[in-house]
């Protein structure tokens, strides 16, 4: 089931992103739809369908034409019906011809009735525990596909418990980070229909203006949260209430927090709860996708918050600003462990950065190879001999022909800085330190070559040498100050998760929006469609 799982995936989602879709006239929601998921998953077969009758000893679980819904007819329509507070959809699971009144008789029920039941929880048990496929058919660079639950296995126990309702209500997953963006999304919901008329962006208002336009930003700032419920000002003047407002929404929307409103601050609160509920609703889908536990301590990265935590028992223990991949070099999703440190690394420069970023400095300036530690290799062989690279006529080499290997040493230019954090995904991505800190200053971080630089490395490493008791940040610091060149094995490998969150609930539970920076909401929207993209 594994296999059957993972190469229907991989064949999918690689011939079937968005862009290629539409460019060959194809509708990706049209694509997706739940029976051939059901396939593609495997075991949603009629004849998987029946053995579950077959092991139970039962013809009818959910329906009989004597009595209508059995009890647990009545709970599975009922629970079904509320997939939506999940942000699914309940018709994907429920039969197209259910009657909650229990009045079908022998002759008015579809073929195979109490079958279909069954059918619509074992699509819905897989995608509550694993996610929905069509939200991986998307996106190529999507590589955390867990373990696939076992749906029908899973139902079979269901059936035995004493409490089929509770039961029912462990499947989706448990996480507080799950819980508190369900309950925005009900928040939300309840808002959903108000009028949410753009405001005038014409004026740019600070602390101390005044302009017809601050009641309104008053009044929807108050409607989501960020204003006090019981302030009841309605003057024009932006006063420090409203300012302390404007951050703190600021904060929430990934913006400066300056407050003051200019065109970025206008353009979010522009943003319809509608658009937020379509937001709320496919990030709870990356929720589901990941594993049901973390692990007691682990390290995750959210490419587009800018920012890294590393958890232990529950706990976030830190919190940095990290720089994530440009448009170009899109840092992929994955879920993978750090295995070692290693202090002082050199860098191995990949071929593509070597033609498109390397080559055309070298050309720029003949003594940058020099001037930036760089040794240069005849080519990519185990044994190939160094050369002077001042004896290359390096204006003639077109990128197509630069076969050379560059090796950067350790040292102040290094673009690794003085700590790389060793990952085990056959992507070359893993964490590192950079000399450009400047850099983490920046507001949108999207502009590494795919990689993740941290800010505060030394804070990271001695977070992951934890559990040892000879490694302290004094001993780090004295191992970083000798000036040599070691890896350090980690005591245990530790879990890190690269996810891709535009939408989450921190740990003072205030609903944090970022930038969907690489464009994959827009993909998501679209596959399982959520309506059209504001």
């Amino acid at each position: 089931m594994r296999g059957k799982y993972f190469i229907f995936d991989r064949v999918v989602r690689g011939l079937t992103s968005v862009a290629l879709m539409v460019m060959l006239g194809l509708c990706p929601g049209a694509f997706y739809n739940p029976a051939m998921a059901d396939e593609a998953r495997g075991g949603f077969e009629p004849a998987a369908v029946d053995k579950i009758y077959a092991d139970l000893g039962e013809d009818s679980i959910w329906w009989t034409p004597a009595t209508g819904l059995t009890a647990r007819g009545k709970i599975i329509v009922d629970f079904l019906s509320h997939a939506d507070r999940e942000g699914l959809r309940p018709s994907d699971y429920l039969p197209s011809n259910n009657d909650k009144n229990e009045n079908l008789t022998p002759e008015t029920a579809p073929q195979n009735y109490d079958r279909s039941f069954t059918t619509g929880l074992l699509r819905y048990i897989s995608d509550i525990r694993d996610g929905r496929l069509a939200a991986r058919y998307v996106d190529p660079e999507l590589f955390d596909i867990p373990n696939p639950t076992n749906a029908t296995a899973l139902l079979k126990t269901g059936l035995q418990t004493a409490d089929f309702q509770a039961w029912l209500e462990s499947l989706p997953p448990q996480s507080l980070k799950y819980k508190n963006l369900k309950e925005y999304l009900e928040r939300y919901r309840k808002i959903a229909d108000m009028k949410w008329p753009l405001l005038n962006t014409d004026q740019k208002l600070e602390l101390g203006s005044s302009d017809p336009n601050v009641p309104h930003v008053r009044a929807r700032l108050k409607i989501l949260g960020d204003f006090p419920a019981d302030n009841d000002e309605t003057n024009d003047v932006f006063d420090n209430a409203l300012f302390v407002a404007v951050e703190r929404f600021q904060n929430r929307n990934g913006l400066t927090p300056d407050g003051i409103i200019g065109p970025e601050t206008y353009a979010a609160l522009n943003v319809s709860p509608a658009s937020i509920i379509q937001k709320i609703t496919i990030n709870l889908e990356r929720l589901r996708q990941l594993p049901e536990s973390l692990g007691s301590r682990y390290v995750m990265v959210n490419v587009p918050g800018f920012d890294l935590t590393a958890v232990s028992d529950g706990v976030e223990k830190l919190h940095m600003r990290v720089i994530v991949g440009q448009q170009k070099r899109r840092t992929p999703i994955l879920n993978d462990k750090i295995t070692s440190i290693k202090f002082r690394p050199t860098w191995t420069v990949p071929v593509k950065i070597a033609r498109e970023d390397l080559l055309p400095k070298i050309k720029a300036d003949v003594n940058y190879l020099l001037t930036s530690d760089f040794r240069v290799f005849t080519s990519w062989k185990k044994d190939a001999p160094e050369i002077d690279p001042q004896g290359v006529d390096w204006r003639i080499i077109s990128p197509e022909r630069l076969n050379y290997k560059f090796v950067q040493n350790p040292g102040p230019s290094n673009a690794l800085g003085q700590i790389r954090f060793t990952l085990t995904n056959p992507y070359d991505i893993y964490l590192h330190d950079t000399p450009n800190k400047n850099l983490f200053n920046k507001s949108g971080r999207a502009i590494s070559s795919g990689c993740i630089r941290v800010a505060d490395p030394l804070t990271l490493a001695d977070f992951l040498m934890e559990p040892s008791a000879k490694w302290t940040v004094k001993s780090i610091q004295e191992v970083m100050a000798a000036g040599e060149k070691q890896v350090i094995k980690l005591p245990a490998p530790i879990p890190v998760y690269i996810t891709y969150f535009t939408a989450a609930v921190d740990e003072a539970g205030q609903l944090q929006l970022w930038k969907d920076v690489y464009g994959r909401d827009a993909d998501l929207i679209y596959v399982l469609k959520l309506g059209t993209v504001e």
